[in-house]
């Protein structure tokens, strides 16, 4: 496996997403929902930091669902190497809830860097999966563009790009046009990264993380601009 910085690690183990425009977070003393139902494919939605008794296990899935089920969205439970109780994964399955990222309600294990994964051998294919790039840059662009204009929104209050019908260079398509809008740099960004759920070059866990990593990068990234900016 590639090198991976300690930071980025630290970061992908620690970091909790924030509330923000279009992102609902909702945070209990045993875990975490995270929702971002206005996106026009809703999500990733999530719930994670788990940290409960082993017997409050059944309370705690029973409760977090019963949150989302009103809201008809699809979502990801998020089991990170502290999860407690260790066999939560476990109650999840007798709840009907299984690591399958097709269903509307599925699990997801991070695993620690040093795990290894067994997987079919496939001539001429090698994938190490890891955080959704396109994304990543996209959401920090967003964040820079935001903190450059002093507006989420595009000039306007919406953008607009027209797919021409056939013009796609690998498949046929589309069959008529078809016009994509955003009302903010955030929305296309998170676009860029669900194009990649779409094509299956990605899951939703990397599309999660690549939207928190990139956030944070273009934050800095402006404030470390504003600095220069000010000759400091």
């Amino acid at each position: 496996m590639p090198a991976v910085s300690q930071a980025l690690i630290e970061f992908a183990n620690r970091h909790r997403v924030q509330a923000s425009p279009g992102t609902e977070v909702i945070v209990t003393p045993r875990y975490q929902v995270t929702l971002q139902p206005d996106f026009p494919i809703a999500g990733p939605n999530s719930v994670s930091w788990i940290r409960c008794r082993p017997e409050e296990a059944d309370q705690v899935i029973s409760e977090a669902r019963g949150m989302i089920a009103p809201r008809h969205l699809p979502v990801m439970w998020t089991l990170d190497p502290e999860t407690e109780p260790p066999d939560f994964a476990d109650h999840l399955v007798r709840h009907g809830i299984h690591p399958d990222p097709q269903g509307s309600e599925f699990a997801v294990m991070v695993l620690p860097t040093e795990a290894t994964v067994d997987a079919p051998a496939i001539a001429g294919l090698e994938i190490r999966d890891a955080l959704a790039d396109a994304l990543t840059f996209s959401r920090a662009a967003a964040e820079v563009m935001t903190g450059f204009t002093g507006s989420e929104f595009f000039p306007g209050g919406l953008s607009e790009w027209t797919v021409k019908a056939g013009s796609f260079r690998i498949a046929t398509g589309p069959s008529a046009d078809v016009t994509l809008q955003w009302a903010t740099y955030y929305d296309a960004a998170d676009q860029a990264g669900q194009s990649r759920l779409f094509g299956g070059i990605h899951v939703q866990a990397d599309d999660f993380t690549g939207r928190t990593v990139g956030s944070t990068c273009g934050k800095d990234a402006w404030a470390l601009a504003q600095r220069y900016y000010a000759g400091r």
